[in-house]
């Protein structure tokens, strides 16, 4: 009992010392907090109270929990933010992909990260998950839906034929399926064979 006590005056103290120096640092006070019962839970696991060792980790570990994710959605929102101000101006700015990049990315090189090109349905989800018309959109993805997207359409165009660069995966499939199919009928006309039924039957089954 004695120890929980001291525990519990412990952690009183430290969270009124952060608090004092922090007064609106949330998050960091709240990273302080799980830090502390951590630590708490490390000396009550040394005395040998497993049952408060494992309370304090696991109000650290909720604690940790709550201040990861609360700042990196805070993060990426204000990411979202500047990223469709400049959007806005793009176009009667002229504004680069390089231009916007280097704006965003000046603390991280990871902050924001810009693709470009003409896109089919299906090709890419986040594209998919917005209108197709003329216009600046905001999506999330990622396994959280955290991921904050900006996708600007600049133009929906008629449905056109692929350049060979575009179709040149199809373009290979379909001649090797081509040399396949000619081999197998030279094969058929230089050598003789039979089909067992029964083996063929035995190995569908």
């Amino acid at each position: 009992e004695g120890d929980a006590k001291g525990a519990r005056d412990y952690y009183e103290r430290a969270l009124a010392m952060k608090r004092h120096l922090h007064p609106d640092g949330e998050d960091a006070k709240n990273a302080f907090i799980a830090l502390t019962l951590h630590e708490l839970g490390s000396v009550c696991n040394t005395e040998g109270d497993t049952t408060g060792s494992r309370d304090y980790y696991a109000r650290s570990l909720t604690m940790t929990r709550h201040v990861h994710p609360d700042g990196e959605d805070a993060k990426n929102a204000d990411i979202a933010k500047k990223t469709m101000k400049l959007a806005k101006k793009r176009l009667k700015k002229g504004y680069t992909d390089s231009y916007i990049l280097d704006k965003i990315n000046e603390e991280s090189a990871l902050s924001l990260s810009i693709r470009s090109g003409i896109y089919s349905k299906g090709d890419d989800e986040y594209i998919d998950a917005v209108s197709s018309e003329p216009g600046i959109y905001e999506t999330t993805g990622g396994e959280t839906q955290s991921k904050k997207v900006i996708v600007q359409i600049y133009k929906k165009m008629e449905p056109q034929p692929k350049t060979l660069s575009e179709a040149r995966g199809l373009v290979t499939s379909a001649y090797q399926n081509h040399l396949e199919s000619d081999w197998i009928e030279q094969l058929r006309e230089k050598y003789p064979f039979s089909v067992d039924k029964e083996v063929f039957k035995s190995i569908q089954d």
